[in-house]
């Protein structure tokens, strides 16, 4: 079945309208604004980063890789057909900020986004859950919170009462209501397996689908993502700089059997080897026998090598990150979901992805359309 990604809503309204809420599949994001991070020391995002993880800051590239779980703005990840987002709010210096472990971008950055969209798309709907990030703040007033938001999206939000999962969406979305805010309530079920690799995701997700019957009057979100732990991000970086120093050392023997050699060439058989000028080039250096001049060359190898050694320390890093990563992880779910997971009909009917793509989104959304 073909699908305009943009408008699958609002082309299907008149089938998708008669559905229970609680009943229709929606592709959702995980951790929805964790497509960019701010690493830059003039904002006042950077400044109020946990200690812990701002030294880590000097190496974007690395932190990223463990931090990030977006590849696409909320704008795009609407076109692709993303109808469930997942905001982690902190608030900090009078700004509601959406965070994943640093600070990512401000609540309002991400509802203007949202509010392009509907402009555009008027007959599309969307859902929002929110919930306070401890990591960063204390507890946010639900009400405040719950405020601005709608005053971001004027007359666009509504939000569920208790058995409204049971509703059908032409129910819940009437007049200009587009909008539905969920802020963790008992209206949600949140399955979160906190799983390091696919073998124990697949057996969490087995073994819960198996022994459990799906409750009618809420919507069940189950969110499909490998997370790493401190103890597997330790590992990796304790492999990344293994793989480093591996590379480190045949790279100083290939170094010093160079430097051997044109030692040979140059000076041992200097007597066969015409070089000009090098007997006047030699004359005006500072003789091998000073010994200021040989703790000189002695620093001069010592940061020569100690920059190589961090040097591919770095990349071993960065290597292993890539390898073992946030995105690493998604795509291994990515090709378990699209085989086992959508083609069950269950207790889910909301999917939270990393790295969410049009192959994860059509494949949830064509599920309403199944016979």
């Amino acid at each position: 079945m073909s699908i305009n990604l943009s408008r699958w809503i609002t082309n299907n309204w008149p089938v998708l309208s008669q559905i229970s809420i609680g009943s229709v599949y929606f592709p959702g994001s995980h951790d929805s604004c964790a497509y960019i991070s701010s690493f830059d020391k003039g904002t006042s995002f950077y400044n109020s980063l946990n200690e812990p993880y701002y030294s880590l800051g000097y190496f974007p590239d690395i932190v990223n890789n463990y931090t990030l779980t977006q590849n696409k703005t909320i704008t795009e990840q609407l076109q692709i057909g993303v109808r469930v987002f997942d905001f982690r709010i902190s608030f900090y210096d009078n700004v509601y900020v959406i965070s994943h472990t640093y600070f990512l971008i401000s609540l309002y950055d991400a509802l203007q986004q949202i509010n392009a969209f509907l402009t555009i798309n008027p007959n599309e709907i969307i859902i929002i859950t929110y919930k306070n990030d401890t990591e960063h703040t204390s507890t946010i007033n639900s009400d405040g919170l719950s405020g601005f938001i709608k005053e971001c999206l004027p007359n666009l939000t509504t939000t569920l009462n208790t058995n409204n999962a049971l509703q059908t969406l032409s129910n819940i979305f009437t007049g200009t209501f587009r909008v539905l805010l969920l802020n963790n309530s008992e209206d949600i079920t949140d399955d979160w397996y906190n799983s390091q690799n696919i073998n124990d995701f697949m057996n969490s997700y087995y073994n819960f689908y198996q022994s459990t019957s799906a409750p009618t009057n809420i919507l069940n979100i189950l969110e499909a993502v490998l997370t790493p732990d401190s103890n597997s991000i330790l590992t990796n970086i304790g492999i990344g700089i293994g793989f480093g120093i591996g590379i480190y050392i045949p790279v100083i023997i290939i170094l010093i059997l160079f430097y051997k050699f044109c030692k040979y060439i140059f000076y041992y058989r200097r007597e066969t080897v015409v070089i000009p000028y090098r007997d006047t080039f030699l004359q005006n250096q500072v003789p091998d026998t000073e010994l200021s001049y040989k703790i000189f060359k002695i620093f001069l190898y010592f940061i020569f090598f100690i920059g190589i050694f961090l040097a591919f320390i770095y990349t071993g890093l960065l290597i292993s990150s890539n390898i073992y990563g946030l995105y690493s992880n998604s795509q291994q779910i990515k090709g378990k979901f699209l085989n086992n997971i959508v083609n069950n009909n269950g207790k889910y009917n909301i999917f939270m992805l990393d790295f969410i793509d049009s192959d994860l989104t059509t494949a949830i959304i064509n599920k309403n359309f199944l016979s």
